[in-house]
């Protein structure tokens, strides 16, 4: 493996991390709005990119994301009619 590779696949657990927690940020944005603290709202940014890609890394390591694939060919029409031809 490459180092293209290897980094695209941390890309891509920190964009899942991040997809599976999206409405966390706005609550971290709306507590530096609000408390205007520069170094906790830092803080919390920063365990926040942490605790996404962790996320994102254990969404595929354990298995869900080739559940989540699954679940987009049941409703994909070209893939039903595809298993049906094949079976």
């Amino acid at each position: 493996m490459n180092w293209k590779f290897i980094s695209m696949l941390h890309w891509t657990y920190f964009n899942k991390g991040m997809s599976l927690t999206y409405y966390i940020k706005f609550l971290i944005l709306l507590f530096g709005v609000s408390s205007l603290n520069v170094k906790d709202t830092l803080y919390l940014g920063a365990l926040y990119g942490v605790a996404s890609y962790i996320l994102g890394l254990l969404f595929f390591r354990v298995g869900f994301a080739e559940e989540e694939i699954e679940v987009n060919n049941f409703f994909n029409r070209f893939v039903r009619e595809v298993r049906k031809k094949f079976k």
